[in-house]
């Protein structure tokens, strides 16, 4: 009886010890899983990009627009002014 309750020990000391280990090699997947999802994370910005794109080029026109009016009621004041001084 004291061999099968020695055997009995040994199997739960190896079943404890591939627990450990295995639970060794989780923590390590779950360290690589956190890289991957840090990387992934940047990639999943790039779908982003088009809309944002855009976006910049519909604030570029919108600018450009207001550029051009507000050149053009500033300018001309100003030839109508000189005009006038001559």
């Amino acid at each position: 009886m004291t061999a099968d309750v020695v055997a009995q020990l040994q199997q739960i000391s190896a079943q404890q010890s591939k627990i450990r280990d295995l639970k060794a090699r989780l923590k390590g997947y779950e360290e690589l899983l956190a890289k991957q999802d840090a990387a992934l994370s940047e990639l999943r910005s790039v779908v982003k990009l088009p809309a944002a794109y855009r976006g910049l080029l519909v604030e570029c026109v919108r600018r450009r627009a207001w550029h051009e009016l507000y050149s053009a009621q500033v300018c001309c004041p100003a030839l109508g002014f000189a005009a006038a001084l001559h």
